[in-house]
């Protein structure tokens, strides 16, 4: 068989030699297809046939656009359809960084993409056959197009997102200009935010908005702020740039709409909203207006989550296979409320087991395939303990226990092919332990990695915010805006399974 294979394919073997930008492997062509996959996954299948062209057809376009280093936007405002003209015309004008020789070259073939996939998901999902139009759809194609322009496909569907991010036409600032914050919601959470700000240079903390206009007036005396508004107020001011939304999560949703609709940047407090439908609806709404939108995932930004990301991309454990993580304990009194009312959103999920679940997929850069999980209810009808179980597209397995009302260790063992790490108070550590084996049953190596965080971790988000901003972006690199989409659509999947919904969903 193995034979039979090698002598078709001998002539293209080692075409990556040849060419510059083709891999050596088939890698990319099982990464590509993730996105869609995950998506379709997550949403058991729920598209309309004219959604999912259109969606399928921007997706192939934008990683084309990617894959040969042109600016997406760009692209599409040319009205261009051939991508090598595009980019003939762009190098006259030094808009062309680096010249990629990519498996197509025009809209045209992406187009063929879109309607074999289409084609593939509808045959899959009237028969009810759990197959892979992946594999279907790459052996079409590589027939199709292996005596035309495309003779060194390599079965790559351009579908994932989030790794480029996209550019507002908003004026960008100079980093000496000051950016201006306001905070809606007047709580805990908002006085750490206060505080990040004011120990962040280059920005500046310009008001504070609550329903209750006593609430806020203290909280701006308190905090040194000088104005004092109600939503509308704050949302009208011309001086604020970026809105920072701190209330509970039912609110969410009309605080951070409100705000992108009156023209401003927006943090939002995670989780993002209560569910997957509020998200894209925000998202919409941003890149209509475009706004700059983010979900405050402050420990996405800290250098010790960052160290540990990179000491996995560099392979000190191997292929990472395993994450075990247990993430729990009796919350405070001040905490209580918002945690155990129904309709404030609360339960352990939405507040504490985001973490975990973020935790995961920034490291993997993937969202879950499989999502199997259980949940133990409170007596006022939140989750109060929930297991989660996942499978990623890599193969690898996440187990996570997370509860607001049961002490545990809040750790994450991260296991993988030649060592496994260990690392206690994940969301917001500084010290992790790498254990090496290199494949054997003894430990033959362990390295003790400290990378210090600031005691107010808020402020590495601010920057980040700060940074996007002054560069007229619209999303965060690290906090992709379809990653925040997908997390709350595997939360949404899980709530399903539990039947849990919330009294104003």
């Amino acid at each position: 068989k193995y034979q039979k294979r090698f002598k078709e394919y001998q002539g293209k073997l080692f075409t990556f030699l040849d060419y510059d930008g083709i891999p050596w492997n088939n890698n990319n062509a099982e990464h590509a297809i993730k996105t869609f996959a995950v998506y379709r996954k997550i949403t058991d299948g729920c598209f309309t046939e004219n959604g999912i062209k259109k969606y399928l057809t921007l997706l192939s376009v934008y990683q084309t656009c990617q894959y040969k280093n042109i600016d997406f936007l760009r692209f599409l405002r040319s009205r261009e359809i051939d991508f090598d003209k595009f980019c003939k015309k762009n190098e006259k004008n030094g808009n062309r960084t680096k010249k990629w020789r990519r498996i197509w070259t025009t809209a045209v073939f992406a187009k063929d993409c879109v309607r074999l996939q289409v084609h593939f998901f509808f045959q899959i999902q009237q028969s009810g056959q759990n197959l892979s139009f992946r594999t279907l759809g790459t052996k079409y194609l590589r027939n199709k197009y292996k005596n035309g322009k495309s003779q060194h496909f390599t079965g790559q569907i351009l579908l994932r997102t989030g790794t480029n991010t996209q550019e507002g036409d908003y004026p960008k600032m100079d980093n000496t200009q000051k950016i201006k914050w306001g905070i809606i919601g007047a709580g805990i959470i908002a006085k750490q935010m206060a505080n990040a700000l004011k120990i962040t240079p280059n920005c500046q903390l310009c008001a504070v908005a609550s329903k209750t206009p006593s609430k806020a007036r203290m909280f701006a005396d308190e905090n040194g702020v000088e104005n004092a508004y109600n939503y509308q107020e704050i949302v009208n001011s011309k001086e604020i740039d970026v809105i920072y939304v701190a209330t509970t999560h039912n609110f969410h949703f009309d605080n951070a709409k409100l705000a992108l609709e009156h023209g401003k940047h927006v943090l939002i407090e995670k989780s993002f909203t209560v569910n997957a439908n509020e998200a894209r609806e925000l998202v919409r709404i941003a890149l209509e207006k475009n706004l700059f939108l983010m979900e405050a995932m402050w420990v996405r930004f800290l250098p010790s989550l960052k160290m540990l990301k990179s000491k996995i991309q560099s392979n000190e454990i191997g292929e990472v296979k395993v994450f075990n993580i247990s993430f729990g304990g009796f919350v405070g009194t001040q905490y209580e409320k918002r945690l155990k009312n129904p309709a404030l959103a609360g339960g352990v999920t939405l507040d504490m087991g985001i973490y975990p679940i973020s935790f995961v997929c920034y490291l993997l850069g993937e969202l879950p395939i499989d999502i199997k999980s259980m949940t133990r209810f409170s007596d006022l009808g939140v989750d109060e303990i929930s297991n989660y179980m996942f499978r990623f597209p890599s193969g690898c397995l996440a187990n996570i226990s997370t509860s607001y009302n049961l002490k545990m260790r809040n750790e994450a063992i991260i296991y993988g092919a030649e060592g496994y790490i260990e690392f206690p108070q994940f969301q917001a550590g500084q010290r992790f332990t790498i254990l090496k084996h290199e494949g054997t049953n003894e430990i033959k190596d362990t390295i003790e990695v400290l990378e210090n965080n600031h005691s107010n971790g808020f402020i590495y988000q601010v920057e980040e915010v700060n940074r996007c901003v002054r560069e007229g972006k619209l999303e965060s690199e690290i906090m992709p805006l379809n990653e925040t989409i997908g997390i709350m659509a595997v939360m949404d999947k899980m709530r399903d399974e539990w039947g849990f919904i919330y009294p104003f969903e």
